[in-house]
């Protein structure tokens, strides 16, 4: 298990296939740990309570700035160990991906904050660009083991208690409900969420074109989506589509696609609807795997 005292990280190595010819690959470090916290006791790291000592940093350097090299951001992360602290908060914006690689590797916790410091804009661009640098800062880093905690609070700046809550809210989609055509059958359709569960059914001959509904809580602005089929047939022609009234309707894409295909669609607006269409399918039959937002 990764701890900051004995950071055990192992190689994951991601291929993707067709048949079996690999397509493209990539390699990175992670690291397995679960982390808890309690109002009582405090913070937890793989079930034993740890004491938090730290520091925040800055990664601007004199002369080259944000220009720093690896090496430099490294050093660092060494002299922090040095010092005796187990944690670090990076302020007040993402950090370089070579200071978390190291903080993973040399055992650093790490309270990554959202970028901001003693400014706050009511505008509605502003706002809306909050909420998706925030959603990316965790897309981008969430599989490092060192980052324990995401500060997405405005560092130093008076705002809206309700923006701070309307933040931690829309960093976690939350879909209200599934409608799907009536013929839809297997598990319940309330299982296609935004994240990691997944539902199955099936539409014969007769079933199609298939209509699929996604319904948000609240208007939230999505960066992708992913659509996953089952590989009953071997091609898929669909169509998505998103609205924020569920009345106006504004098509995202329409492409063809293998089952099991885990290409991401990039969305990059605000939703509260989407609506996916199975048009056809090579084989006769559909399956639907995953519907999934970020």
């Amino acid at each position: 298990m990764w701890h900051p005292y004995h950071p055990s990280l192992y190689t994951l190595n991601t291929q993707v296939l067709k048949r079996s010819k690999v397509l493209d690959g990539t390699s990175r470090q992670i690291g397995i740990r679960t982390i808890r916290y309690t109002a009582q006791e405090g913070f937890f790291l793989n079930g034993e309570r740890l004491y938090i000592r730290g520091a925040n940093r800055h990664q601007a350097f004199p002369y080259v700035g944000d220009a720093a090299s690896n090496s430099m951001q490294v050093r660092d992360v060494i002299n922090l160990k040095r010092g005796g602290y187990n944690a670090v908060r990076v302020a007040h914006y993402p950090s370089d991906p070579a200071f978390l690689e190291a903080c993973d590797r040399y055992g650093l916790l790490v309270v990554e904050c959202i970028p901001g410091w003693q400014f706050y804009n009511p505008d509605s661009i502003f706002i809306k660009r909050l909420y998706q640098v925030g959603r990316q800062m965790i897309r981008s880093d969430r599989n490092h083991p060192s980052v324990i905690l995401w500060e997405t609070a405005l560092n130093e700046s008076r705002y809206p208690v309700l923006l701070a809550r309307k933040i931690q809210e829309l960093l976690r989609l939350k879909i209200a409900s599934v409608r799907t055509d009536g013929n839809q059958k297997g598990y319940s359709e309330s299982n296609i969420i935004d994240n990691d569960d997944r539902t199955w059914w099936i539409a014969g001959d007769s079933g199609l074109p298939q209509t699929i509904i996604v319904s948000l809580e609240q208007p939230t602005y999505v960066t992708a989506s992913r659509i996953v089929f089952q590989k009953d047939s071997s091609s898929y022609k669909h169509k998505v589509e998103t609205s924020i009234d569920g009345e106006h309707w504004l098509e995202l894409y329409q492409r063809e696609c293998i089952g099991w295909e885990f290409k991401p669609m990039t969305v990059n607006r605000e939703i509260k609807y989407l609506r996916l269409t199975i048009e056809a399918t090579s084989e006769g039959r559909a399956g639907l795997g995953e519907i999934s937002l970020y």
